[in-house]
């Protein structure tokens, strides 16, 4: 994340797009994933989970992790997105309790123009499931997009 939100358009074009969408973070997350040690580990458009599809799936031996990507062009936080964190907890019904939601968003930045600070764009998220004993967890990372280059907010 931190290197996303230093990075210019010639690198990654799709942050400074105001019609970027899902796929292109897929892509790019894939892309990082597969470059460090989770290469091998990590799987795209993951079938038959949930009776659906993940996006992404991290294996580990038994476990899974799983990533729901969005791209999103409102200002609402990912923890007040009741159906994204609804179809990012389905898919802890047979793995581990902990699951990730990567949000692209691509609303317009404030009037400033200014990057949020990496220290907000990472929140934690505790469910309560009524039937099940233990809290689920979703880890929600928001990835600015449809921004400015710093000489472009004259």
């Amino acid at each position: 994340l931190h290197l996303r939100l230093q990075l210019e358009r010639k690198y990654k074009p799709y942050l400074y797009t105001n019609h970027a969408d899902e796929n292109a973070l897929h892509m790019d997350l894939i892309d990082y994933l597969g470059g460090t040690d989770l290469a091998g580990y990590a799987q795209i458009e993951v079938t038959n989970i949930a009776g659906g599809r993940a996006d992404i799936q991290v294996s580990y031996g038994p476990f899974h992790l799983y990533l729901e990507l969005k791209a999103d062009g409102t200002r609402v936080a990912p923890a007040d997105k009741k159906a994204y964190i609804q179809q990012t907890l389905a898919y802890q019904g047979a793995d581990v309790q902990i699951s990730f939601l990567i949000v692209l968003r691509i609303a317009p930045s404030d009037e400033t123009g200014a990057l949020p600070h990496l220290s907000t764009l990472v929140t934690h998220a505790t469910i309560t499931v009524e039937t099940v004993t233990e809290p689920r967890h979703v880890v929600m990372i928001e990835v600015p997009g449809n921004r400015k280059t710093p000489s472009a907010l004259r």
